[in-house]
């Protein structure tokens, strides 16, 4: 039985503004990776070789501002 050895290494880098957030999915896309946390409902987009922030995406659901029984828009009468 043969084992393959791959250099390692490691790199650090501030990926949440919350120190207590933690990586709970992260996703490859192209030349980035997308991350979720365990803080907040938002989505974010770093360059995998850089690791330079590019975009981060709210995905809270739209309903969650809405009270019930109020329809989300106004009928502009």
């Amino acid at each position: 039985m043969s084992f393959l050895q791959f250099p390692f290494w490691q790199q650090t880098f501030e990926a949440h503004p919350d120190a207590e957030a933690s990586v709970t999915h992260m996703i490859k896309a192209g030349s980035g990776v997308w991350m979720a946390f365990t803080s907040g409902s938002s989505i974010r987009l770093f360059h995998t070789e850089t690791l330079e922030h590019l975009q981060e995406i709210n995905i809270a659901t739209r309903t969650t501002f809405v009270l019930p029984g109020e329809l989300p828009f106004s009928s502009g009468s």
